[in-house]
């Protein structure tokens, strides 16, 4: 692969990864069209995903940093809240984690169907339009009628809640299913309040990304050695920040919709380049 191809990949991967557009079905259809092997596209995924983890350790420093303080404090108050949302990530963990290990072969073999691709950007367009609905609709609604708690710390969100939201992050090893957009989505319909979803969501992607990461260099060794690699950890981490950032920001203005509309036209096009060059 070309340093230029990595870079734009890379770019890519920052962007798309915390937007809820799925970064690794837009890696995919991009690598189709740079005639890389599906085995080479999920390489060049892992590695951006990596990079895009490093932006999460920056970006969410204060809040990892108060789930870390309390161990390293003999006489802190908060290690029962910290355990308790350590052992809501590995929950959460677990399906994904099955996945990975017991179907990489079959989730490699889908980084070439451009035609399922774009179904999965249409299945996450649609998740986006339920998520923007259903926010719309407890805006106007009054929350005093709500007989359901809002969950507003991730500590307090219930077990099955949690194990919901772990088989929702398993859909998205497909390319085209967006992680941060069907997790946000379905913890938001499980009464979590939108931006402690959205913590939850980038803190639950930590063991997931270091996981395929490493089992990635264990299968693969050799990579090490093609600097590209690195090239594309260094970039996606640097543009995942800023991308970080934009999502915030498209919660608090209420227009994430936005990413819907682009999805639903993404889809449409992918679907009929796929059906007239099939």
């Amino acid at each position: 692969m070309k340093f230029a191809e990595a870079f734009f990949l890379a770019c890519l991967q920052g962007i798309a990864e915390f937007l809820p557009i799925s970064s690794s079905g837009h890696l995919a259809t991009l690598q189709h069209f740079f005639s890389v092997s599906g085995e080479e596209a999920l390489v060049v995924s892992v590695f951006a995903h990596f990079g895009t983890l490093l932006s999460i350790f920056f970006f969410l420093r204060e809040e990892i940093t108060r789930l870390f303080a309390p161990f390293l404090k003999p006489a802190s108050s908060g290690k029962l809240e910290a355990t308790q949302v350590f052992l809501r990530i590995i929950v959460a963990s677990i399906p994904v984690a099955i996945i990975g290990f017991f179907f990489r072969s079959l989730v490699v073999l889908t980084y070439q169907n451009l035609k399922f691709i774009a179904v999965n950007f249409f299945i996450t367009a649609l998740i986006i339009l339920f998520l923007y609905l259903n926010e719309k609709r407890k805006t106007l609604a009054s929350h005093n009628q709500s007989k359901k708690p809002l969950y507003k710390n991730i500590h307090t969100i219930p077990y099955a809640s949690i194990c919901l939201i772990g088989l929702t992050q398993a859909m998205a090893v497909l390319p085209g299913i967006s992680r941060s957009g069907i997790t946000i989505t379905s913890a938001v319909f499980l009464n979590v309040e939108i931006r402690t979803a959205a913590s939850f969501s980038f803190l639950l992607v930590i063991p997931a990304i270091l996981g395929s990461f490493f089992f990635e260099v264990l299968e693969n060794p050799d990579v090490f050695l093609q600097s590209q690699y690195f090239f594309i950890i260094v970039v996606s981490a640097i543009v995942g920040f800023f991308s970080l950032k934009i999502l915030y920001l498209s919660f608090e203005r209420k227009n994430y919709i936005f990413f819907s509309y682009y999805l639903f036209l993404l889809a449409g096009c992918l679907f009929l380049y796929a059906i007239l060059h099939g």
